[in-house]
């Protein structure tokens, strides 16, 4: 079931990183939702992350 399941993941990420314009949209995507959390955190939390290190 895991190999099947690594099979499928395998699949699509191949499939992304071949088509150029879903690659920019999922990087992009994800870009905004790291600048959607950035915005709506108070800031705290990566100071702490970046004092623990």
């Amino acid at each position: 079931m895991i190999k099947h399941l690594s099979s499928i993941i395998t699949r699509i990420k191949d499939f992304c990183y071949n088509q150029t314009i879903i690659y920019a949209l999922t990087m992009g995507a994800i870009a905004a939702a790291l600048l959607f959390a950035w915005v709506l955190s108070d800031g705290e939390s990566v100071a702490f992350v970046y004092n623990e290190f």
